[in-house]
């Protein structure tokens, strides 16, 4: 619905006062020759991106009504009218439509802009927009001004070239129809009038009054708006009150507002300004005899629904065969061949897809989209594209041997050497020339026919010419000839392989060829005319005829031999084998595809078009479903524009479609940076957008007025591409292109968010703040600012001022991912897991599917101990048709969590490096991949045997890439310290992290891993709370200190750390979980109940905490294994779990994680943890608790003590360990070792000798000293 603000602001704005003498679209009454009006029409009842309650009715049929009005009058040329209705009305299309119309005006022209659909208005600026098709949604309606008309801007354009130029424009709107966008009401008037602006050499006509609605219905006109269905009335001479045959603004305006009034009971009041006495248009009288009789029918009649139209011409077959590719291409946005993406081309080819049976059938050919069969009693019948009968044609003066077709024409040659013309069914002519046999016959487009006979005589018959001419005389009898679609070429190829090419032009010979002798060869030209493709052994010669060359020789695969060459476009040939094999091969790199086999076999007929292959046995007629891509539009474009047959109008018409897709299929690039989307361009795409942006460029390269546009949008994906590059050498050039656009674009804010983010890159944030506010001021409604202002926070660390921003998308745009998303992602980060998991199911109910939803829950699943249902998440992503970094990088801390936590198999991590390296494959500029393989051969570097060449490579080119990039900066020096052990690059990495990181508290955790490694404990634990002082709601900032006051049991200082925690971060349910598992080992059983319930309390869907409450649900969440002989996936035992796969049995804890590798035969735990494993070789190996191998080998033997000694055997001989430490303390001496008591004391008893007796035995006593030896 256009409520009452935007009513009112369009009012004054396209009805200002005027000041001038003579304004309007003035007509000579005189007048009798079609007079120089032009017009861009406008009409959307379907958007995009608006709900279903807010599309129109009845607006692009007022539009087309309007346009149908125009072509018709006497007095206007068609071809200047041009109409955009719904999907074709794209604001790139319109704009540039306008465009163009402005600058090709002349003095005295008179331009005519007629828009019928929604209006809107952006409440936070007061700018008014006319809405194209793909307008942005009302929740983003601050994108208005790169996805509709500016009213303003329309008004500053208009202004400056009806002054410049001496044109007049006459402005229709009719843009308040009911129909509910979004509620605008409340403007002020001082605001309306501070948007008053005069119009200059403009009349204006406006549907309804300010807090009016426009009526429409099927009461005016069988379904129309009141207000177009008597305006159109009027200008058909109904509103001539004076009879003197033109309709002035003054009698127009009246006789619509009474009537429209009067029909709608006084509810809209149509509104002007301008001159009452310029006269608008001549009348018709014609039209007026329809509209006095009220038996008008516009809207039933034709017009061109896009730029490029033929009225003006009696266009060929030919050509509009070439004009609807043209616009086929256009359609399926083939525009110009790609640089930077790779060109999917989808062949293909069904076999067999419609059969028709025939007897005595003897040839076949095509023409158009028709399809020729000859028959042996000189019968020929035409057939349509899916082999209906059209037409039967006897032939009754000659017996029909050869036929050939193209485009409107086919011809055939007789037995008694008769050639004939016909068009369709109808015979234009037909001669005999040749006292010889006929054996090759030819036929262009445009009906030259060539034939060659037995004799090896080759003659040329034009069409209008009376008699054929003989061309020349080859050596032998012809075999095959063939002609070029521009008539400068005929080949000719004989029976002992000569082949000879003619200049017809010139009339002389310009090559020949000596060809391998073969039964069948069918030539054709491609390149326009300018190479010839012939068969030629096992391969296809290619000769370029303007260097006199062969090119290449294309050989086929698989040792096929070509015998037929059929043309199916520009770009494609089909090839038939000399056994059946079809071929395709591509013109524009000579790669040869094999299709299949042709049902029929080798020896049959065979003819092609673009879409269909047709093979014809004696008794059937086959149809085979050919798919091959569209030819560019560039391509036709280029022959449209060096055709003569085309008018300088159509081919600035085909400039205008090329250059309009062109920048349409660049805004789709542009549309996801402006709006934040989740989904954003590769630096490839960008590339490519560029590209097609200086190709349109270049089309209107004389005309800056136009081209302005178009560098707008190539400087904003110039910088763009810079960003995505992360080129920070060129950083300073990308702010210069947004400047540039700014100068250009005062008002546009999107240029401030890309210096936003160039200065967010480089760590700047004040000045990244700056440029945030100023977009800000500009769109104050615009997201993607605030997009940026709420990242900024995240790195600044002020995870509570990311949360309102992202609060404040949420707010206006409450269907968009993009809040939610950004604010669950800040939970997480402070571990309110339970809050980031509501929140994206609240996006997904809001929103529907949306990748970066799903991202952020794989992420988040992973935290929540949910590893296989993060997995099957991962999975469907990286299946998509886009993967983000981001999904790259969750899947490999995925296949992390499952090495660590329970599986050892080093292909996990093999994977996750083979997934890394592919990444950045796709994203060569992206630092996140580079830093996180780094990291990961750090990690694991007894897995990775890496050159510390490579790694520290690794890690430079993601500093290059990203100076401040964390991951990069920190992994640098631990690997340098911790595995390289080159303290004086380890120094340099420090240094370089300290200085690029100093305000953040990543640093002081990293410095307390460093003194952690050294064991210097409390520079350790000043630097986990120094970096919990930076940032008390970061979760991460906690977990070293907190398990570094487990590992050494301060009781005090952990719960006193708690307390924190819960204070700062209440909602997070890892504290109670962690102190859960911390009371499970010391065996406090009820408190680790307790903190366990608290946990899943605070987040019920927290998985870590639920393996410890339930086990069997929590691990099944966790991990796949298989059952076990008991039929369970785990047998417990003491807070342990023995678990199976693939026949091998492992421990693993009640945290969940793997303490005992999966790799053993057998396993026996004891009720304190302790692991005893039998390997393949049924020998025995004893883990502690934690998963520790004590002992350091493979025992015969292995048995818990009274004592606490570990009795073990090695070579028949037995002794002890300390099971707490894994040191042998009984040494391998001993027959026999039993459980004893030295002065009531648990010891162990051992014997030298079996033999031996308890007196003579010797005692150990838990410490591992014999007391009995003294």
């Amino acid at each position: 619905m256009k409520f009452f603000s935007f009513f009112t602001l369009l009012f004054y704005l396209i009805l200002p006062s005027f000041a001038q003498e003579s304004r309007g679209l003035v007509l000579n009454v005189d007048q009798q020759e079609k007079k120089n009006i032009k017009a861009i029409i406008v009409g959307v009842s379907t958007y995009e991106n608006l709900s279903a309650a807010a599309q129109l009715k009845y607006a692009n049929k007022d539009a087309e009504a309007f346009a149908n009005f125009l072509t018709q009058h006497a007095h206007i040329d068609p071809s200047n009218i041009h109409l955009f209705l719904d999907d074709k009305a794209t604001a790139i299309q319109v704009w540039a439509s306008i465009r163009t119309a402005l600058s090709k005006a002349e003095e005295g022209d008179e331009l005519i802009i007629y828009f019928a659909g929604h209006g809107d208005v952006d409440a936070m600026t007061d700018n008014a927009y006319l809405l194209t098709h793909d307008a942005s949604s009302p929740e983003e309606k601050s994108f208005y001004m790169m996805t509709s008309i500016d009213v303003s801007m329309l008004q500053k354009m208009v202004s400056k070239m009806t002054a410049m130029k001496k044109f007049h424009v006459l402005m229709i709107t009719d843009a308040c129809r009911s129909g509910h966008i979004l509620s605008t009401e409340g403007l002020s008037d001082q605001t309306l009038t501070s948007l008053i602006a005069d119009w200059n050499n403009t009349n204006k006509l406006v549907s309804c009054a300010p807090n009016q609605l426009s009526y429409e219905g099927v009461e005016w006109g069988n379904g129309h708006g009141a207000f177009t269905h008597f305006l159109l009335k009027g200008l058909m001479g109904e509103a001539d009150i004076d009879e003197n045959n033109a309709v002035d603004l003054g009698e127009l305006y009246d006789y619509t507002r009474g009537n429209v009034r009067r029909e709608t009971k006084g509810k809209q009041s149509p509104q002007y300004k301008g001159n009452d006495a310029d006269i608008l248009m001549t009348v018709d009288a014609k039209l007026l005899d329809l509209a006095r009789q009220n038996n008008y029918n516009i809207s039933g009649m034709e017009v061109a629904s896009r730029a490029v139209d033929t009225t003006n011409s009696d266009p060929s077959e030919n050509q509009k065969e070439e004009l609807n590719t043209f616009l086929a291409a256009i359609d399926q946005h083939r525009l110009i061949p790609p640089k930077y993406i790779k060109a999917t081309e989808n062949t293909s080819i069904s076999f067999s897809s419609v059969t028709k049976k025939y007897q005595q059938l003897e040839d076949l050919s095509t023409f158009k989209n028709r399809v020729l069969i000859r028959f042996g009693n000189n019968t020929i019948e035409i057939l349509d594209n899916s082999l209906n009968s059209v037409a039967k044609i006897k032939i009754d003066y000659d017996t029909p041997k050869l036929f050939a077709g193209n485009g409107d024409y086919w011809a055939l040659a007789g037995t008694s050497k008769t050639v004939a013309r016909y068009s369709d069914q109808q015979l234009i002519e037909k001669s005999t020339y040749h006292k010889a046999t006929i054996n090759a016959l030819a036929i262009s487009k445009e009906a030259t026919i060539v034939t060659g006979d037995e004799k090896g005589n080759v003659f040329i018959w034009k069409n209008g010419e009376e008699s054929a001419k003989k061309l020349t005389k080859v050596v032998a009898a012809v075999q095959n000839i063939t002609l070029s679609e521009n008539e400068k070429y005929i080949a000719i190829a004989d029976v002992e392989g000569q082949l000879v090419v003619w200049d017809i032009q010139k009339k002389e010979k310009i090559l020949t060829e000596k060809l391998s002798i073969q039964a069948n060869r069918k030539m054709v030209f491609i390149a326009e005319g300018n190479t010839l493709l012939v068969p030629n052994g096992r391969g296809i010669k290619q000769i370029d005829l303007v260097k006199k060359k062969t090119n290449a020789e294309i050989t086929l695969p698989n040792r096929h031999i070509p015998n037929s060459l059929m043309q199916l476009d520009e770009n494609y040939v089909l090839i038939l084998g000399n056994k059946g094999q079809l071929l395709l091969l591509n013109n524009k790199d000579n790669s040869v595809k094999e299709m299949g086999q042709n049902p029929l076999g080798a020896n049959v007929k065979v003819a092609a078009t673009q879409n269909s292959f047709y093979a014809m046995s004696s008794s059937k007629l086959q149809q085979s479903k050919l798919t091959i891509p569209l030819p560019y539009a560039e391509d036709f474009y280029t022959k449209i524009e060096e055709s003569a047959h085309y008018s300088e109008q159509e081919k600035e018409n085909a400039k205008g479609v090329l250059a309009i897709a062109l920048q349409e299929d660049a805004q789709n690039i542009i549309t996801p940076f402006i709006l934040g989307s989740s989904v954003q361009p590769s630096l490839n795409q960008i590339k490519e957008a560029i590209y097609q942006l200086n190709y349109a460029i270049r089309l209107y390269n004389d005309n800056p007025f136009i081209t302005e546009v178009i560098y707008a949008r190539k400087w904003f994906l110039e910088a763009y591409e810079i960003i995505i590059g992360n080129d920070i050498r060129n950083f300073p050039k990308a702010v210069a292109l947004f400047n540039k656009i700014i100068e250009q674009q005062p008002n546009a804010a999107y240029p401030y968010n890309g210096i936003a983010l160039v200065n967010q890159k480089l760590m700047d944030l004040a000045r990244t703040k700056k440029s945030i506010a100023k977009a800000g001021s500009l769109m104050p409604k615009w997201t993607a600012p605030k997009s940026t202002l709420a990242t900024t926070f995240i790195i600044e660390e002020k995870y509570t001022d990311a949360i309102k921003m992202y609060d404040e998308i949420i707010e206006i745009i409450p269907k968009n991912a993009k809040g939610y998303v950004g604010k669950a992602q800040v939970y997480q980060m402070m571990g309110y897991y339970q809050k980031a998991w509501d929140l994206l199911n609240e996006a997904t109910a809001k929103v529907g599917t949306d990748i970066s939803i799903e991202e952020t829950k794989a992420t988040l699943l992973i935290d929540l101990g949910d590893l296989l249902e993060a997995e099957k998440c991962l999975n469907k992503l990286l299946k998509g048709s886009y993967i983000s970094t981001s999904t790259y990088l969750s899947y490999v801390q995925l296949k992390e969590e499952f090495y660590d936590r329970q599986d050892r198999d080093i292909a996990l991590l093999i994977d996750a490096q083979q997934l890394l390296l592919s990444a950045i494959e796709l994203h060569p500029t992206n630092a996140d991949l580079y830093a996180e393989l780094g990291k990961l051969f750090t990690r694991y570097p007894n897995v990775f045997k890496v050159k510390p060449s490579e790694v520290y490579a690794l890690f430079n080119q993601a500093l290059l890439l990203a100076p401040f990039n964390q991951v990069a900066l920190k992994n640098n020096a631990e690997y340098a310290y911790r595995v390289d052990g080159n303290m004086e690059i380890a120094k340099q990495a420090t240094v370089m992290y300290s200085q690029m990181r100093a305000n953040f508290s990543d640093l002081d955790l990293f410095i307390a891993s460093i003194a952690y490694a050294q064991k210097d404990f409390k520079l350790m634990e000043g630097s986990c709370k120094a970096a919990m002082l930076k940032n008390p709601y970061k979760l991460e900032n906690y977990k070293m200190l907190w398990n570094v006051y487990v590992q050494f049991d301060k009781t005090e200082e952990l719960h006193k750390l708690y307390l924190m925690a819960k204070e700062n971060l209440p909602k997070c349910p890892w504290f109670d979980y962690k102190y859960a598992l911390y009371f499970k080992g010391m065996r406090e059983n009820s408190k680790a109940i307790a903190y366990t319930k608290t946990s899943l309390k605070i987040a019920p869907i927290y998985n870590y905490a639920k393996v410890i409450e339930n086990p069997s649900k929590g691990i099944s969440h966790l991990y796949t294994y298989d059952q076990q002989t008991n039929g369970k996936t785990f047998t417990a035992k003491g807070g342990f779990y023995i678990v199976q796969k693939n026949s091998f049995k492992g421990v693993i804890d009640y945290a969940g994680r793997l303490v005992v590798p999966i790799e053993y035969k057998h396993i026996q735990l004891t009720q304190n943890g302790y692991s005893i494993l039998t390997l393949k070789d049924h020998t025995k190996q004893l883990t502690s608790p934690d998963g520790q191998i004590l002992g350091g080998r493979a025992f015969q033997e292995i048995e818990f003590l009274d004592c606490g000694l570990v009795k073990v055997r090695v070579n028949g001989k037995y002794g002890c360990l300390d099971r707490s430490t894994g040191k042998v303390v009984v040494p391998f001496k001993y027959e026999v070792i039993t459980n004893g008591k030295w002065a009531g004391i648990p010891v162990a008893c051992c014997r030298v000798n079996a033999r031996d007796t308890d007196n003579t035995a010797e005692y150990y006593s838990i410490e591992g000293k014999c007391i009995s030896c003294n």
